[in-house]
């Protein structure tokens, strides 16, 4: 990425707590204006590497650009970033108007401008009038937009948003996911997002990082990250991919011959360049797999359990090293049963061979 055109840098941080590496000379470079989500398990090191980009955190490694300047050392107050927490973090005693406008009395602030700003950061996100009520009269989504208003208000370069949506139920969280990005795109204000949802951060960003172990298991865009896993890791934590193992017996332009459990079938080659008789992973998406009778071409396979859930059907397979795969389907009724055989099939541009992480 043009460094000319980034307004946040992380170069090989790292950070350690005792003999545990947290963050493993990671690498970022944000552009001005985009929304980019870190992506990872609980203990994958995405609030560490959040922390140290707001200034509370100071890493034992590396530096951190904000627009250019080297921030590593300075103080969470100096940097022109702002965070929402999980929590929201807002004062119970203060009312709306008072919690929004917190960071413009700080700055001395004129009062009738102070009153101008807050009034259209609450249209922004929607809660014009809410300026007397307190944060106990709120919802819980309520709280969470007065809390972005309270971080949008000081016009930052860089808003962080740790797990924002973490605390509403199913519904709340769809329809605040589908604001927040209307929000970013209206202020033009980039946004470095958290989350361990793979939905969330599929909806939302523009670029997605997703961490494992410390570091960047790959960043992409959201169509790269989930069609176009470099892992087997990023090809189960990003949707429902099936990997199943095999032995490359050919290349063929942009695609892998691989023997798999009871018979042959293509895949793209992906990030993998595997010789003839190397063991080769391949990943499909359980929405791709075909499910043939089981005279036609493919793995032979045997329905193990047929499940429906919420639009779709669920249907696990057992193939002929034992290895149990997933198929999805649309409607609740497929017809299968469970000890039906059935032959197993994909086209081959939807599976990918992948690396071992």
């Amino acid at each position: 990425m043009d460094n000319r055109s980034s307004i946040l840098q992380v170069q090989n941080i790292v950070k350690r707590f005792g003999d545990v590496t947290v963050l493993d000379h990671l690498n970022l470079s944000v552009d001005r204006g985009e929304f980019v989500t870190l992506l990872g398990a609980s203990g994958c090191g995405k609030t560490t590497l959040l922390r140290i980009i707001a200034g509370l955190e100071t890493p034992d490694e590396g530096t951190v650009l904000l627009s250019g300047q080297d921030v590593t050392d300075w103080a969470p107050n100096k940097r022109n970033v702002n965070t929402v927490f999980q929590n929201y973090a807002l004062f119970p005693h203060m009312n709306v108007e008072a919690n929004v406008g917190y960071g413009l009395r700080l700055k001395k602030m004129a009062r009738p401008q102070i009153q101008k700003t807050v009034s259209e950061a609450l249209a922004l996100v929607q809660l014009p009038g809410y300026e007397k009520r307190h944060p106990q009269e709120l919802s819980g989504g309520q709280r969470q937009r007065v809390a972005i208003a309270r971080a949008i208000v000081n016009s930052p370069d860089v808003l962080l948003l740790d797990e924002p949506l973490g605390a509403l139920d199913l519904q709340l969280r769809r329809q605040m996911q589908i604001e927040l990005k209307r929000l970013q795109k209206q202020l033009g204000i980039t946004f470095i997002y958290i989350t361990h949802d793979q939905e969330e951060a599929i909806n939302m960003s523009d670029r997605i990082a997703v961490m494992y172990g410390g570091t960047f298991a790959q960043t992409g865009t959201p169509a790269q990250i989930y069609d176009e896993p470099i892992n087997d890791y990023v090809a189960t934590f990003v949707g429902n991919s099936n990997i199943i193992r095999g032995v490359a017996e050919a290349a063929d332009g942009s695609y892998i011959k691989a023997s798999l459990p009871g018979g042959t079938l293509l895949a793209r080659k992906g990030a993998v360049q595997a010789a003839a008789g190397a063991d080769v992973l391949i990943a499909v998406r359980s929405e791709n797999i075909d499910l043939l009778p089981p005279e036609e071409a493919g793995l032979p396979a045997e329905v193990r359990e047929v499940a429906f859930g919420g639009g779709m059907q669920r249907i696990t397979l057992l193939l002929q090293d034992n290895s149990e795969i997933v198929a999805s389907r649309h409607g609740i009724d497929s017809g299968l049963q469970a000890g039906d055989r059935v032959s197993v099939y994909w086209d081959k541009d939807k599976a990918i061979a992948v690396q071992k992480a």
